[in-house]
């Protein structure tokens, strides 16, 4: 059993995010104790939260750098 609940982990991953470290699922799921298919469910699921709120937050999302072979948060700065 994990010792993260899915709230802990989520946030735990935003947090990472907004650090601006990289992260794979295959790390995450190791790191909480869960499938990586998990990982990925909650990663959408702050995809969905930025998404929703993106009038709020501007235009931030978590992408897929295929080079790193991870995931980061990207912070796309609106140019006039």
């Amino acid at each position: 059993m994990s010792r993260y609940n899915k709230i802990h982990r989520i946030l735990d991953i935003f947090y990472m995010g907004i650090n601006d470290k990289y992260f794979s699922t295959q790390e995450l799921s190791y790191k909480y104790d869960v499938s990586k298919k998990t990982v990925s469910r909650d990663i959408n699921e702050i995809r969905s939260f930025l998404s929703e709120y993106r009038d709020i937050i501007g235009n931030v999302d978590i992408v897929y750098d295929r080079k790193r072979k991870k995931y980061h948060m990207n912070i796309m700065i609106n140019q006039l």
